[in-house]
């Protein structure tokens, strides 16, 4: 099984895309372009350089350069990862980042919760490998996520034991005009979970409000 710094390594490359800033409710209130470089200098050293490019104003530079990784972070065997805070306390900032990688394309999220617990906002990261070209991506609508979807669930662990798979389902169906329900199965036989939520449809947001999630 490869390690956690050999998972991490094969997000390396050059990365093209930009920085798109969302409200609690979906509305995007920023898109910055960006390109990352990812390299390891070394065997044991990582170097990352974020460049932004907002509109109007001189590229904005940032260098990262690490050789080991927190407890915070994992990565599984395809590259893809999770970062961020190790528990939610009250009365603090939490905040935490999620990437998948398929090919030339990175797809990340960072969501940020304020010190009531409450999202805040969310940045949405698309890139693709430079010299490669951008997949299409027409606007997600309701219809294309209503009903049932079945895959699998990887729990990886801080501790280094070995990582767990479980099968997962999730049925989506739209109750009404500006509602809907969800389902989402995690196990089998007897160990099966089931979790139920209702929720409303917005403009630009699905917002579940009842049920454990």
């Amino acid at each position: 099984m490869a390690s956690q710094w050999e998972n991490l390594l094969k997000n390396q490359g050059i990365w093209e895309g930009s920085f798109t800033q969302l409200a609690p409710d979906g509305a995007i209130t920023q898109d910055i372009p960006s390109r990352l470089v990812f390299e390891a200098t070394d065997p044991k050293t990582v170097r990352m350089v974020l460049t932004h490019f907002p509109p109007n104003r001189e590229p904005r530079q940032q260098v990262f350069e690490f050789q080991t990784l927190s407890r915070g972070f994992i990565a599984c065997g395809d590259g893809a990862f999770s970062q961020g805070s190790m528990q939610w306390g009250p009365f603090a900032n939490f905040g935490a980042e999620l990437g998948l990688i398929f090919g030339d394309a990175r797809l990340r999220i960072v969501e940020l919760y304020n010190r009531e617990s409450d999202l805040d906002r969310l940045t949405l990261i698309r890139e693709t490998r430079a010299q490669t070209t951008p997949p299409t991506r027409p606007p997600l609508t309701l219809p294309q996520l209503l009903g049932e979807w079945r895959g699998e669930a990887t729990t990886y662990y801080p501790d280094w034991q070995p990582e767990t798979t479980v099968p997962t389902g999730l049925t989506l169906t739209q109750t009404g005009d500006q509602t809907l329900e969800q389902e989402l199965r995690f196990g089998e036989g007897a160990t099966e979970r089931v979790l139920h939520s209702v929720g409303s449809i917005g403009d630009q947001a699905l917002h579940f409000t009842t049920g454990p999630i």
